[in-house]
């Protein structure tokens, strides 16, 4: 196992662990134990954690590679500048800063097409991709900032169209209505899926 594929490890047992939790809090709810409004919290909190673990992912893997290239599996992953540690990375990449945003995702390719020979494997992921985390990010947005602008565009962008209820248009709504029947999925899980199959790609 490449120390990139460590990583993602690290990411997708996160994911197990948050929906431990979520499982729970659904069975808590359906005993009457909480209530609609305290399952949303749940959901809030746990999507805006499944997000912000991803874009870590995203940063780890980006400075560890800068350090050492050779722990992706692929050859044709290959940094154009090498640093000592990652200390010494994060302050090139960082630019002094404590921290830097690496969403939305043209923020990552910007900076990987700087540090690494065609942007690999930061720019592997294709316009379906960019698209499926496009859309998880307006769903980040509008759960964070509860804007009427975020909530706006979350509903233009992510549920115009779709046959809900009104309990489900929503944003915790929307995430804990189905997206499959057989065997039944939240769209919850299937985004927590789409993180998961990108992070598998950025290290194959």
């Amino acid at each position: 196992m490449t120390k990139a594929e460590t990583l993602f490890r690290k990411l997708t047992g996160h994911f197990k662990y948050l929906e431990k939790t979520r499982k729970k809090s659904e069975q808590l709810f359906s005993k009457k134990i909480i209530v609609r409004r305290d399952i949303g919290i749940i959901y809030a909190g746990l999507f805006l954690d499944v997000v912000t673990s991803f874009e870590g992912f995203i940063e780890d893997l980006f400075l560890k590679l800068l350090v050492d290239d050779s722990i992706h599996p692929s050859r044709s992953v290959k940094a154009k500048f090498n640093f000592k540690n990652i200390t010494n990375s994060r302050t090139m990449v960082c630019s002094g800063k404590n921290y830097i945003n690496w969403f939305p995702y043209d923020f990552t390719i910007k900076r990987a097409k700087i540090f690494f020979k065609s942007g690999k494997p930061f720019t592997s992921l294709d316009s379906n991709d960019k698209k499926r985390l496009e859309e998880i990010l307006y769903i980040r947005n509008a759960l964070a900032h509860r804007s009427n602008y975020s909530i706006k565009v979350f509903k233009r962008n992510v549920i115009s169209g779709l046959p809900l209820t009104s309990k489900e248009m929503t944003v915790t709504g929307f995430l804990r209505s189905l997206y499959a029947s057989n065997p039944p999925q939240t769209r919850y899980e299937y985004y927590v899926f789409q993180l998961s199959y990108l992070g598998r790609k950025l290290i194959q």
